[in-house]
């Protein structure tokens, strides 16, 4: 399950909103989350 490690808060925040992104087509307003997401080119 390496999607999940490290084993924080802060990442498990990462792969849900990225699934969530995913499967509402990829579009910028699927990512706002209030203002606490954004899309990157690359994985930070």
């Amino acid at each position: 399950q390496a999607c999940s490690l490290p084993d924080t808060i802060i990442n498990h925040a990462s792969v849900v909103m990225n699934l969530y992104y995913s499967a509402n087509g990829r579009q910028p307003h699927t990512c706002s989350f209030g203002n606490s997401g954004l899309i990157t080119t690359v994985d930070p």
